[in-house]
């Protein structure tokens, strides 16, 4: 089986996945001239069948739901969805042993009442001393002062680890294993081209978007 293009790539891959659970699965039949004939059918035709599959339901989970077990205990869940026409909302919530924070700036006890909220103050209000008004806002003006003053801050490593976090639940998700903070540093698992440059990219067309038309180009 010849690759010539991604989906090949991912139908070899798949089957050399596919192959050791047949095997054992099959063990009574293995060096037999019906297995033989077998997986002669299976090189031959997997390619199709993937395509078809892949075209039926797609290469994506609709769903995830992840949990994250720490050191310490503490444990993290996060579930997210991705189908159209459901209703869809954005929730990021700390709960603890007296209640939980919705990471809006709204603290609830278990009752679900509202205990606290955080008080926003109006763009004019120079004398509260609650300074943010807009947080999406808040980040680049520390930012911008941060390039100004020289006094820069530095989330490198922060945002390296956060998103190592979510490589870790989508390789659980898709494996369907445990997966732990050291088996993904040692991993060699590798999705993207082996080099990256500037230019053509195979099986993607190069158009022009125009502005005001929706999935149209010149």
């Amino acid at each position: 089986m010849s690759i010539t293009t991604t989906q090949d790539r991912d139908a070899q891959r798949s089957l050399a996945r596919l192959l050791p659970r047949l095997e054992q699965e099959f063990a009574a039949h293995a060096g037999t001239p019906a297995w033989e004939a077998f997986l002669r059918r299976l090189d031959a035709h997997f390619p199709r069948l993937f395509y078809l599959l892949r075209e039926l339901y797609g290469d994506q989970y609709d769903f995830f739901s992840v949990e994250y077990v720490y050191e310490n205990g503490m444990r993290a869940h996060c579930a997210a969805r991705q189908i159209n026409g459901c209703s869809n909302r954005k929730v990021e919530q700390i709960n603890g042993t007296k209640g939980y924070a919705n990471a809006a700036g709204i603290l609830y006890d278990l009752q679900g009442n509202e205990i606290w909220k955080y008080p926003t103050p109006e763009e004019s209000d120079t004398t509260s001393p609650w300074k943010v008004t807009n947080p999406f806002v808040q980040e680049h003006i520390n930012l911008v002062t941060g390039i100004r003053t020289g006094k820069t801050v530095n989330d490198a490593e922060a945002q390296v680890n956060s998103t190592l976090v979510t490589i870790m639940g989508r390789i659980a998700a898709y494996t369907g294993k445990e997966i732990t903070w050291d088996e993904l540093m040692n991993s060699d698992l590798y999705l993207g081209p082996k080099t990256y440059m500037l230019g053509p990219v195979p099986e993607i067309k190069e158009e022009i978007p125009v502005v005001g038309v929706e999935n149209q180009a010149v």
